[in-house]
């Protein structure tokens, strides 16, 4: 699931962050990618997806597409490959940059 009602790239208002997280199950974590440049920054968000998510350390950690998408894309288990044991559901926000 991702922000198709909004045009890639634009920044998401408040309302339309809460309408689209309202069609995800309350239970899912919320993780934020980091920025493109891979700073601290802060860059709005454009676009949210349904994934999973697993830590890497205390403070960070990977995001992976579902295990629905692995089975169904070569590129995405050649990319990704097996979602670790600790993955769990997430809804994973983009920056637009």
């Amino acid at each position: 699931m991702t922000t198709s009602e909004t045009p890639e790239s634009e920044p998401l208002t408040a309302s339309q962050l809460c309408d689209l997280l309202s069609r995800f199950p309350r239970d899912y974590i919320v993780v934020m990618s980091a920025d493109a440049d891979g700073t601290s920054g802060y860059a709005p968000a454009a676009d949210v997806v349904e994934g999973m998510y697993a830590l890497d350390d205390q403070l960070r950690g990977t995001a992976y597409p579902t295990p629905k998408v692995l089975a169904r894309g070569k590129w995405a288990r050649r990319t990704f490959g097996d979602l670790p044991d600790e993955a769990v559901p997430a809804v994973v926000l983009y920056p637009t940059d």
